[in-house]
């Protein structure tokens, strides 16, 4: 094993050597064919002009956030809401009402 070793050895460090070599040239290659800051500049505004719209941070464009709401709005939802409320209890009552007078009878 050692011996196997000590003849990979030096194929290995030629082989990392060479590596090194590459990584550093592709590095040096992609440093010259970068593109400089002007010609971003030029790109963007000729893409997108010289104002740029703001990002749209909502998840949807047709969700509204909650600020959005009047105090009409939700004193009109806190309404709807007590009347559903009201519904649903008068429905139950009437129906006990209803079992009652079956069992009754």
């Amino acid at each position: 094993m050692a011996t196997l070793l000590q003849h990979m050895k030096p194929w290995i460090q030629h082989s990392i050597a060479e590596s090194e070599a590459r990584m550093a040239q592709m590095m040096d290659h992609k440093v010259q064919s970068a593109p400089t800051a002007p010609d971003d500049e030029a790109v963007m505004t000729s893409l997108f002009g010289d104002a740029m719209p703001p990002p749209d941070y909502s998840h949807a464009a047709r969700k509204r956030h909650h600020s959005d709401r009047t105090s009409d709005d939700a004193e009109a939802q806190r309404l709807r809401k007590k009347e559903r409320h009201q519904l649903e209890e008068a429905t139950k009552a009437s129906l006990l009402d209803e079992e009652l007078r079956h069992q009754r009878a």
